[in-house]
Formats: C-alpha cells, sequence, structure tokens
C-alpha cells in the first residue's frame, strides 16, 4: 500500500507540476490533489475523486482549473504506465 501511494502522490504532483502554468487557483487545485491522494489508493480512485470534485465545483474557472488537471494527471499516467 505505502509504495502505492508514493506512486500515487509522485502522479498527482508531477501532473500538477506540468498543469501548474494554466491553472488559475493554484493554491486551491493543489489542496484539493492532497485531499484526493489522502481519500484513495489508486490513480483510478485519484481521477474519479477529482472527476467528482469538478462536477460539484460551482464556480467556473476552478471546475476548469481541475479539467485541465485532470488533463495532466491521464498525460502523465500513460507517460509512465502506457
Amino acid at each position: 500500500m505505502k509504495n502505492t501511494y508514493n506512486s500515487l502522490e509522485q502522479l498527482a504532483f508531477m501532473a500538477f507540476m506540468e498543469a501548474a502554468p494554466y491553472i488559475q487557483h493554484p493554491d486551491w487545485v493543489k489542496e484539493i490533489f492532497n485531499k484526493g491522494i489522502r481519500k484513495t489508493g489508486t490513480p483510478e480512485e485519484f481521477m474519479v475523486f477529482l472527476e467528482e470534485e469538478m462536477v460539484k465545483q460551482k464556480d467556473q474557472i476552478k471546475k476548469v482549473d481541475l479539467k485541465i488537471y485532470l488533463t495532466y494527471v491521464g498525460k502523465v499516467w500513460r507517460k509512465r504506465f502506457g
């Protein structure tokens, strides 16, 4: 489990670093991804968590920020795990 957590944490951070230049509220997105890391155990669960957070979000800019971040999570995941 610890190894999966470290991999998920690395995936989340790498995606954040790539997405950060395009995100309007980086501190808020960072809070969301840290919450997601604590609540999930796999990249699939993490992506579902992000999608659910995006749907719940009322602020359109934050919704777009999560969409951008989620896109980069997918890109990084595909690069690392095929």
